[in-house]
């Protein structure tokens, strides 16, 4: 199975901008029974579980790198912002503002959308997973005005 995994990855790298899926895949492989369709399926979930594709549409899914996402690890800062040292340590790292950051945390593996390349200013699509296990803080109920 992990060759297999080996080769959707780089079959979908290889695919650039054109979404692939599973039928697509079964036929380049001429595995088209449904047991074979169902392994398939279970690499794809695992790759887009890692972060290495992305699903599109219903099923078809592209690389991470062609959806235009970048990959890694935040790096929190005490006033609330974090910086994203991606996996690719040819890429540099990206800034992600606390209204950017929807629940991610400080070591969390992440996707993030460039959304300023001039500032390389970032934002949050998927937590992939979390750095932390257990967080030690303060719990305040605050009831909110509404308007």
């Amino acid at each position: 199975m992990e060759q297999l995994k080996i080769w959707i990855s780089e079959t979908i790298k290889e695919s650039g901008n054109k979404h692939i899926d599973v039928i697509i895949l079964s036929n380049m492989l001429d595995m088209t029974t449904k047991f074979d369709k169902q392994e398939i399926e279970k690499v794809l979930f695992q790759l887009e579980k890692e972060g290495e594709i992305v699903a599109v549409k219903k099923n078809k899914y592209i690389s991470v790198e062609a959806a235009g996402l970048v990959k890694g690890t935040l790096q929190g800062h005490e006033r609330g912002f974090c910086f994203l040292r991606p996996s690719d340590k040819e890429v540099e790292d990206i800034f992600v503002p606390s209204k950017s950051l929807f629940g991610a945390l400080n070591k969390d593996i992440v996707l993030v959308e460039i959304v300023d390349l001039e500032k390389r200013e970032g934002s949050i699509v998927k937590i992939l997973e979390r750095g932390e296990s257990k967080l030690v803080g303060y719990f305040q109920k605050v009831k909110l005005r509404q308007s």
